[in-house]
């Protein structure tokens, strides 16, 4: 069984709508959102000068700071998320055809080796891409 850790977040970046409506399409309220035209600022709330140049809408998509591969592998966990965006796919459709971005952002944690191994197979990503939605895998070895 693979040793390693993971936290998924759905991340929607769009040049011209504005994340309210983002979070009314979902019926979910978003973990971090920006508006486009609003002053940029950090997470910590610092202003950085200038203004989004995109709405920026993120959804964490599990309570616990990371899963553990015991308890779910990776490719299980985005299996399970798109069943529960298939009802979206209409909206995240016209979002990406409008200019939108559509993420899994997964940050992968390994545990005790650098060496770290994990499948995507088509079915899960033919089942994402027809969602209109990217994997992003930022891989970081303890």
């Amino acid at each position: 069984m693979p040793d390693y850790s993971y936290c998924v977040s759905l991340s929607i970046s769009h040049p011209t709508v504005e994340t309210n409506e983002i979070s009314e399409k979902l019926n979910v309220m978003p973990s971090v959102s920006r508006n486009v035209g609003e002053p940029r600022l950090s997470y910590s709330g610092k202003l950085l000068g200038g203004v989004n140049k995109e709405s920026h809408w993120r959804l964490d998509l599990h309570d616990e700071k990371r899963l553990h591969s015991t308890q779910v592998l990776i490719e299980d966990f985005i299996a399970k998320q798109n069943e529960r965006f298939q009802s979206s796919k209409e909206y995240f459709e016209e979002l990406y055809r409008t200019g939108g971005y559509i993420e899994y952002f997964i940050g992968w944690f390994s545990e005790g080796s650098v060496n770290m191994s994990v499948t995507f197979e088509p079915d899960l990503l033919k089942s994402t891409a027809e969602l209109y939605i990217s994997i992003g895998l930022d891989a970081y070895p303890e």
